[in-house]
């Protein structure tokens, strides 16, 4: 699929409020009409438009950079990003529910995890974080994991 396929198939999956299943995929008319899906089924097309979406996700974080950059504490500047990515999140949270719930099923727990960690390491380095010891995987994690409860805060927080 390419870039301007996988963005116009997700701008859809996001609009759906409930009424879309990663496992019925390929009964979209948008799915049914790309011939680069023809050979692909429901997984692999999940899977590619879930990675998409991460990696979109990422990439908006650098619209706060001209924000962060008048901002000198790095305490400030991660609760910048933490509160932009939150409000994103929220904006998203059918969409990352059933998300999240697939990759789950799938055992694919990883690419959760992942998108947490890749994401709390890409606020820190755009806060200018310098550290290279114990602690530049102590303060990915601990935010990775902040992230991680704020986003289902019903469920308790075990370390």
């Amino acid at each position: 699929m390419t870039k301007i396929e996988k963005k116009r198939l997700l701008n859809f999956l996001l609009k759906q409020k409930s009424s879309f299943s990663f496992s019925r995929l390929k009964e979209l008319d948008l799915v049914k009409k790309n011939k680069n899906c023809r050979y692909l089924d429901n997984k692999e097309i999940a899977f590619i438009m879930l990675s998409f979406y991460f990696e979109e996700n990422l990439k908006q974080l650098d619209l706060l950079i001209p924000k962060i950059k008048r901002i000198k504490s790095t305490t400030a500047k991660i609760k910048q990003f933490l509160q932009f990515q939150l409000e994103a999140d929220l904006k998203k949270k059918n969409f990352l529910k059933k998300s999240f719930l697939f990759l789950v099923t799938e055992k694919k727990v990883s690419q959760i995890l992942d998108y947490f960690f890749s994401t709390s390491s890409k606020m820190w380095s755009l806060a200018g974080d310098t550290a290279t010891d114990i602690n530049y995987y102590s303060k990915r994690l601990i935010l990775a994991l902040s992230l991680i409860h704020i986003s289902e805060p019903t469920r308790p927080l075990y370390i």
